[in-house]
């Protein structure tokens, strides 16, 4: 029994040295007392699958469209890009509701879209782009019940309109906060 209990006494001591990424290494050339050995491990970091560079910081110049186009988004909820295009969602319930469709080529705004066809903005929070840039979705929120709305466009300077949802499975959309695409 005294033999079985010291085994699992050393095999517990054994198990974390084992399971340690960093592997000490001794220096035989050293004179420090310990017969010719460094009695003070060093150990050699080791990043995933074996890199061991340093990353360099690469700084790019700000886009111009910062400082001259951003000036002029009020209530930023949300934003987008396909194409050269960035679309922002901006509303805050009261004076501004809109998508701003904003030219990352030519930093201008391209157009400025106040809602679905006849149908204005409430509180648009959240906007998102397919890959192709063909579509862009708008959340849309009512500010008096909280029910959401994704409504589907094809991006012109007056958007045409695809198709709205209201429901999912029959579920009202009820304070929806965002939209992605995958």
């Amino acid at each position: 029994m005294k033999y079985l209990i010291l085994s699992l006494f050393l095999l517990g001591l054994m198990v974390p040295l084992a399971c340690m990424n960093n592997t000490p290494t001794y220096n035989s050339e050293s004179n420090s007392g310990g017969g010719g050995r460094n009695t003070t491990p060093t150990f050699t970091p080791t990043n995933l699958n074996g890199y061991t560079s340093t990353p360099t910081a690469t700084f790019q110049p700000t886009p111009g469209f910062v400082s001259t186009i951003a000036s002029g988004i009020s209530a930023p909820n949300c934003l987008a890009e396909a194409s050269n295009l960035i679309y922002v969602a901006e509303g805050d319930g009261a004076s501004v509701s809109q998508i701003q469709v904003l030219n990352a080529g030519t930093n201008t705004v391209s157009s400025t879209w106040t809602g679905y066809g006849s149908t204005l903005f409430q509180y648009p929070n959240g906007v998102a782009v397919n890959s192709t840039g063909t579509t862009v979705y708008v959340l849309d929120i009512n500010n008096n019940t909280g029910d959401g709305v994704i409504y589907a466009m094809i991006p012109t300077a007056t958007p045409t309109p695809i198709t709205a949802w209201t429901s999912y499975n029959s579920t009202t959309l009820a304070y929806p906060g965002g939209l992605a695409l995958d």
